[in-house]
């Protein structure tokens, strides 16, 4: 359960970037150093034929601020590929506060906090009506994270009639789900949900 969360977190800080109103664009491009070490100890590659930017390490990256001494190396600069390996827990407020051009965004399983303005301000290569998804390797992450996103979007765009009740009967509805935290299966919607007819002689079965 803390892995959803910590990804519907991070949609939810993307969902909210996705609707931000973009700065104009800049005079003169810019590109990230080569290669680099973050304040907190994390280090970074730039490869510049595919203009891609790779964050390495381990725990949180913290530090940076809007203005002053320690602004993000990253401010300002354009980037098509952003990847943040598997270790990385947080990215801190600002860090790749106006980064330009932005098509794909990889993130962990291990992250699980995403400041509030670590993407603000960004720029997404497509412009208006254009989406911009990250997506977690695991299935029912996916489908939780979107569905949270789906709703986000809607309310923010007042797409929900408040004094609709459109009743619905789910049949299929899956009867268990694997707790990885609890390392066992639980009961998906409720333990009272019945299993179909044909599936009653298996119960009892590894």
């Amino acid at each position: 359960m803390k892995k959803i969360l910590s990804t519907l977190l991070a949609f939810v800080m993307l969902a909210t970037t996705i609707f931000a109103v973009p700065l104009s664009a800049q005079a003169e491009v810019k590109y990230p150093e080569a290669s680099g070490t973050l304040l907190s100890g994390q280090t970074f590659t730039y490869d510049s034929t595919t203009e891609t930017l790779t964050i390495s390490g381990e725990g949180a990256i913290t530090g940076y601020n809007w203005t002053g001494e320690n602004v993000s190396p990253f401010q300002y600069c354009t980037v098509k590929h952003i990847v943040i390996e598997e270790g990385i827990t947080s990215l801190c407020n600002y860090l790749f506060h106006t980064v330009y051009d932005i098509e794909t965004f990889s993130i962990p399983a291990s992250l699980t906090t995403i400041g509030y303005y670590a993407i603000d301000y960004c720029t997404f290569v497509g412009g208006a009506g254009k989406g911009f998804i990250v997506a977690d390797g695991n299935n029912n992450v996916v489908y939780d994270s979107l569905g949270q996103l789906r709703v986000e979007i809607a309310k923010k765009f007042d797409l929900i009639d408040p004094d609709a009740f459109n009743f619905l009967w789910v049949t299929d509805f899956p009867l268990f789900e694997y707790d990885e935290e609890e390392g066992r299966y639980m009961a998906k919607h409720h333990p009272f949900t019945a299993p179909k007819d044909e599936d009653i002689e298996i119960l009892e079965t590894d």
